[in-house]
């Protein structure tokens, strides 16, 4: 488990506690979540249950769930609570019988019992609880407590959806844009994602900022992109962050400014996104939009990494292997190289080509190079194909094969790779006068 910088989490949560007490809502939930479970900040959940009823009082849909749940969960052991909720259940109360049907789904105060869910579920939908109407959908499109019915499924959304709902409007959009128990219909798909991002739904508001810069769509329009991923920049969406962020450094529909683009990366970054956390250390690293801080930028890199990000992964290599801000530990930088190879990271394929032909940090291994030269050169890295080409026309590795050879070394060359270059030039002087084919090729 990954622990993030002592000071960085401090520097959150002044953030934070800023925002809140200027009335951000946004942030009132950020913190009282943050209290409630002791992430970053010693727990207080009296404190961390009294900033989300605020937020959910001011009508922040999360910590109205939030709070709801961690109800449902802090009185599960008591049983007058679970009594309680079932008598008002019974008695026909639509909210009561949506909760209950979450307890039984998550045995909370109850066994787990997803069919029970799935009956309080739909009485609780007769009853008119539009949240009851899509928890009873989601049951059917996936069969977890019912049989697998997705043109039922659908129907119970619709109704969700109609009475306003934005999770439902957001599945109907799921379901009309790939067809899943009801026709294709990318228009009307289109209509109920506007519905539910309108209602505040961060995930549809999202989408819909990806649909409005596709060139896939009809109706591309980069201004209603922007307004739509602003939005959900609003409620902390990490990629709409992300992606904002790059608006402004690139200048996309916005005046161009390295310290706006740093700061929505950095906030894409403290919510979990490995892109925005690669990205910050570049930032850091070239003192983009801030000042340079060799600490920092490692401190991200490791971030990255450690979620699996390819490209950090290799960088991360990269400086265990060349020394700088950590100290050269050829083991380590191995290890990191191996991850992002894998994950088809061309510049990872040929360090590591280099090392198994060089021996460094690895047993010395002519075929493990070759393999890993042939990876990165089918990608196209010019160097790797000239390593490439060497190996097939001096037998390294490999039988010789010099048609394969000059093959690789012409690919480089052609890259305007000037050492691929003069050998290729240099290898053709050595053929055998007469020996035009190969060199017309």
């Amino acid at each position: 488990m990954i622990h993030q910088n002592k000071d960085i989490q401090e520097q959150i949560m002044a953030a934070l506690e800023e925002k809140a007490e200027g009335g951000d809502l946004e942030a009132i939930f950020q913190l009282g979540w943050h209290y409630l479970y002791g992430k970053g900040v010693v727990q207080n959940i009296e404190r961390g249950s009294a900033l989300l009823q605020q937020a959910a009082e001011r009508g922040n849909k999360k910590a109205i769930l939030l709070s709801r749940q961690s109800a449902l969960k802090e009185d599960r052991s008591t049983p007058e609570f679970s009594e309680k909720m079932l008598q008002d259940a019974k008695n026909g109360d639509p909210t009561a019988q949506t909760n209950f049907g979450i307890c039984c789904s998550y045995g909370w105060g109850v066994v787990r019992d997803k069919r029970e869910a799935v009956s309080w579920y739909r009485r609780a939908a007769e009853n008119g609880s539009t949240e009851a109407m899509w928890r009873l959908g989601v049951c059917l499109f996936s069969g977890d407590g019912i049989p697998e019915d997705k043109e039922r499924a659908v129907g119970w959304f619709q109704k969700s959806a109609e009475l306003g709902n934005p999770i439902a409007q957001h599945n109907l959009w799921f379901c009309c844009q790939k067809g899943f128990g009801t026709k294709k219909d990318l228009k009307q798909a289109l209509q109920w994602l506007i519905r539910s991002a309108e209602n505040g739904m961060v995930q549809s508001q999202y989408a819909l900022s990806r649909i409005y810069e596709s060139d896939d769509n009809d109706q591309k329009d980069l201004a209603q992109a922007l307004k739509w991923r602003m939005r959900a920049a609003e409620q902390n969406h990490p990629e709409a962050l992300f992606d904002l962020g790059i608006c402004y450094l690139k200048g996309i529909g916005l005046p161009a400014s390295q310290g706006d683009a740093f700061k929505n990366i950095l906030a894409a970054a403290r919510c979990g996104f490995d892109d925005a956390q690669f990205h910050l250390f570049l930032f850091y690293r070239d003192g983009l939009g801030t000042v340079q801080d060799e600490k920092q930028a490692l401190h991200w890199l490791k971030r990255a990494a450690y979620r699996g990000h390819a490209s950090a992964q290799y960088h991360l290599g990269c400086c265990h292997l060349e020394g700088g801000p950590l100290k050269p530990d050829s083991k380590k930088a191995f290890e990191w190289l191996m991850r992002s190879a894998k994950q088809g990271v061309v510049d990872a394929q040929f360090r590591l080509g280099m090392a198994f032909a060089r021996g460094e940090g690895v047993d010395q291994d002519d075929q493990r190079a070759l393999a890993f030269f042939s990876e990165a050169a089918e990608s196209g890295h010019p160097i790797a194909q000239m390593f490439l080409g060497i190996f097939f026309l001096k037998g390294i590795g490999c039988p010789k094969d010099p048609s394969k050879g000059f093959c690789w070394l012409k690919k480089s060359a052609e890259q305007e790779h000037p050492e691929a270059q003069l050998r290729l030039w240099a290898e053709l002087a050595e053929l055998p006068p007469g020996d035009d084919q190969k060199k017309r090729g």
